[in-house]
């Protein structure tokens, strides 16, 4: 707990508009979310009743909230007094409640952690951390990160794969500017025989990253792969369009916050939802098939399912969550750990937390268990 104290006595933080910060208890520990001024994301870290006392915000009964964010668990407290105000600027170190849930900020650190990975029988998808870009310019360093990502990268079994966010790419600044530089990482994926993949954003993406994908399976014939969301109601008919591609398909829940008219939104829906196109995936197309998820309950309908069909898939889930039961998979099936890495490491996790009210409770859940060394 001392190196996380230490953290949060450089940290800047305010809370709420009145300066307050946001604290939530989970299980015996309370954890302070606040903004940061100076940088405009979000800052979790997790604290103890002396720093609490310390900063003049007890908690007890009298502050408890008996809402609580969807399943998560968690109880909010509302600071009475302005804490965690008067900090000396944070330092731009990764700290180490962050460094287990991303490689690092350099390709150095990424190629350290596929090799870690490898060593354990588990595969690795490197992202370089980067999205919703304005500036060609900006699209265009990502690209170059890129381009050296798959100079560097080890040779592994499973081999490693890369993934990238359309938007880093410069979908936001043009469609034409988004695919001139996902051919040219796409020429050096298929060179190095790295698989691309194209992680899947808001809605308004949809159609153009299914686009890009298509005609990298034109070009390419395989080493490519696209994610699609099962709270998006139009998926079932994106998983019969592209059923015959060369690629493979990565199916995950969503994390994104969408209209009520294009998306499910009830937590129940969506594990239907899921369920119902995994049962699609494997029974009704030919693409290579990934199993994004760590629920429990998904991961064995996708081995009940594999049971029954004599297909090609794999697991793919997030570097630091439920990393155990990677490892278990991994003596069995085919799994694949997402990492993460960059100097955006703040936001990537401000803008998953806030994209869904259910994710915050997940990232505050594998923040103590990493600070309690579970």
């Amino acid at each position: 707990m001392g190196h996380v104290l230490a953290f949060l006595e450089r940290l800047p933080l305010v809370g709420r508009a009145d300066g307050t910060p946001e604290l939530y208890l989970v299980g015996a520990v309370v954890v302070a979310l606040a903004l940061d001024r100076e940088t405009d994301l979000l800052l979790a870290v997790v604290v103890d009743d002396g720093v609490l006392t310390d900063a003049g915000v007890p908690p007890d009964d009298e502050l408890l909230h008996g809402a609580t964010f969807g399943q998560s668990g968690l109880n909010r407290f509302d600071g009475r007094r302005p804490g965690f105000v008067s900090r000396p600027p944070t330092s731009t170190m990764l700290p180490p409640i962050a460094d287990r849930f991303v490689a690092g900020e350099s390709i150095d650190g990424a190629v350290a952690h596929v090799r870690s990975l490898d060593d354990a029988g588990i595969a690795a998808i490197v992202n370089h951390l980067g999205e919703h870009y304005d500036d060609p310019v900006d699209a265009r360093a990502d690209t170059e990160q890129y381009l050296r990502l798959l100079e560097r990268l080890p040779t592994t079994d499973p081999p490693v794969a890369v993934s990238v966010k359309p938007s880093q790419l410069g979908l936001g600044v043009d469609e034409g500017v988004f695919r001139d530089n996902l051919d040219r990482i796409a020429e050096v994926a298929a060179e190095t025989d790295t698989v691309l993949w194209l992680d899947m954003e808001d809605h308004g993406t949809t159609d153009a990253t299914i686009r890009a994908y298509e005609a990298l399976c034109a070009t390419y014939g395989g080493g490519v792969g696209i994610c699609l969301q099962a709270n998006l109601k139009r998926t079932p008919d994106d998983v019969a369009r592209l059923a015959d591609t060369p690629g493979a398909i990565r199916l995950v829940k969503g994390a994104y916050d969408e209209p009520a008219d294009l998306a499910y939104r009830d937590r129940a829906a969506v594990d239907d939802a899921y369920r119902d196109l995994l049962r699609q995936l494997f029974a009704e197309t030919t693409v290579g098939i990934a199993v994004a998820t760590h629920d429990d309950a998904m991961i064995d309908r996708a081995l009940d399912l594999s049971a029954r069909y004599d297909r090609d898939y794999e697991f793919q889930m997030l570097m630091g969550v439920r990393e155990d039961r990677q490892r278990e998979l991994a003596a069995t099936e085919t799994v694949y750990q997402y990492v993460p890495y960059g100097s955006a490491w703040a936001s990537y996790f401000y803008r998953r937390v806030r994209e869904r009210r259910e994710n915050l409770g997940f990232a505050l859940r594998a923040i103590v268990d990493s600070v309690a060394g579970r």
